[in-house]
């Protein structure tokens, strides 16, 4: 049985988000936080489903800002980026959806700022409800890190799949054959690294998705920093 990572832009079922509640991504002003969260959602609603990710103590706050069609669903959070914490969803050949449940250790164990006791198992929470099998990984990847095609081509960057506090005893072949196993792809194209304010404080170290993505199975939008 062959899994496959679909394209961004194939059709899906619905969109999973989680509702922001760390301390720095409310900082300084929470309110604009929850307004930026729900807009997306909001705007996201008119076309198909939404569920939102919040701890108890948000959910009152969160329904003053959501459309009442956004769904949510009480769960412990650290942060909200469901991107990088939630699975990577993927399908065989018999339309079957599936969940890589990647490890996530807060953007290469950053624990000055970043705390992940929650988010890392915020994707087995989502493949609990929305897919038929969980498929564990034991390589640390975040959903921005990787960006793909649909037909085999993966984007990746050097700084985070290869980089400091993720995987640095893995070889850049491991990796390779690990993602190639767990996606469906045969072609990794690396970018050397992120955009230079992604490695402040509060950045990610490089991911792809600020940088990179496919616009379709054979165009690359590429961000060039100048």
């Amino acid at each position: 049985m062959t899994w496959v990572m679909p394209a961004e832009w194939q059709p899906h079922e619905r969109t999973w988000m989680a509702w922001p509640t760390a301390a720095y991504t409310l900082e300084p002003n929470a309110a604009e936080a929850y307004e930026a969260w729900s807009n997306v959602a909001n705007a996201i609603v008119e076309f198909e489903p939404v569920t939102m990710l919040l701890e108890g103590k948000d959910i009152e706050v969160a329904k003053t800002y959501l459309d009442p069609r956004v769904s949510l669903q009480p769960t412990e959070l650290n942060d909200g980026w469901a991107r990088d914490i939630g699975p990577t969803f993927v399908k065989n050949e018999h339309g079957e959806v599936a969940g890589v449940n990647w490890v996530f250790n807060g953007w290469g164990a950053q624990g000055s700022w970043a705390w992940w006791d929650k988010d890392d198992q915020v994707a087995g929470v989502i493949t609990n409800t929305a897919a038929k099998l969980r498929i564990d990984s034991t390589l640390i990847n975040e959903g921005g890190g990787i960006h793909v095609n649909g037909k085999g081509a993966i984007l990746l960057t050097q700084t985070v799949q290869l980089g400091e506090g993720r995987n640095s005893s893995w070889s850049r072949e491991e990796v390779e054959n690990e993602l190639h196993e767990k996606l469906g792809s045969n072609q990794a194209i690396w970018v050397r690294r992120g955009l230079t304010r992604d490695y402040d404080d509060y950045g990610t170290r490089g991911h792809i998705d600020i940088v990179a993505c496919f616009a379709d199975e054979n165009t690359i939008l590429f961000h060039d920093q100048q």
